[in-house]
């Protein structure tokens, strides 16, 4: 019974060793293969991340007042070529420098922006109000839109965040008729073909891994 019991041990402490060498071996040849072909990989995860959609005729170009300025200059490039008849602004939460007089109020940057690139105000609408997520601005939209006959959306985004948007939009606008092309447009922040090389890279696509997962969760 002894000899039994220790073979059965034996057994045992050799599949152990088996499992680890496996483990460790599989580990190692992981390591290597990321290390030679992390950039091709992390390169093909944004891809496959990012929603790649094209600018079309709309209805209305949908931009947040707290947007960057290379997404509000895309959303006015595309209303001068005629993508859209009328510019839509979500007014986003007011920041605590703008309520203490410390810097402009983006709802009056965007105003001079407007003014600037010519477009009239009877062409341009602001909507919603302190509006913080995403989550908050696509109802907001889908209320405008549905009482102003509009079937059509536009709106520029930043890469990362396609993907949360064109998700919203399936299960909040699709429904009421409503089609939301959203298009990425590239920012100064990062690059979004070598993102894991900045930190605003890796914190803008690890930022909206938790958002998707908050979204999944909640709605």
């Amino acid at each position: 019974m002894t000899q039994r019991r220790h073979g059965l041990a034996l057994h045992k402490t050799v599949q152990r060793r088996r499992w680890i060498r496996w483990f460790l071996t599989v580990s190692l040849a992981a390591a290597v293969l990321i290390a030679l072909f992390h950039r091709p990989l992390l390169r093909g995860l944004a891809q496959a991340w990012i929603v790649e959609q094209s600018a079309g005729p709309a209805d209305a170009i949908v931009v947040s007042t707290g947007a960057s300025r290379e997404i509000f200059a895309q959303a006015l490039t595309w209303w001068r070529e005629g993508k859209a008849p009328r510019l839509v602004l979500t007014l986003s939460k007011t920041q605590s420098t703008e309520s203490a007089g410390i810097t402009m109020s983006r709802v009056e940057f965007c105003r001079q922006q407007l003014d600037a690139a010519g477009v009239p105000k009877s062409a341009c609408e602001f909507i919603g109000k302190e509006l913080r997520l995403l989550s908050e601005e696509i109802p907001a939209v889908q209320a405008w839109a549905s009482t102003n006959d509009v079937k059509r959306i536009l709106m520029p985004s930043e890469p990362f965040t396609t993907r949360r948007i064109a998700w919203l939009a399936r299960r909040t606008l699709h429904p009421a008729g409503i089609e939301l092309t959203v298009v990425p447009v590239t920012t100064a922040q990062y690059s979004a073909h070598e993102w894991w090389r900045t930190k605003e890279g890796l914190l803008a696509m690890e930022n909206e891994w938790a958002m998707m997962v908050y979204y999944w969760w909640r709605h």
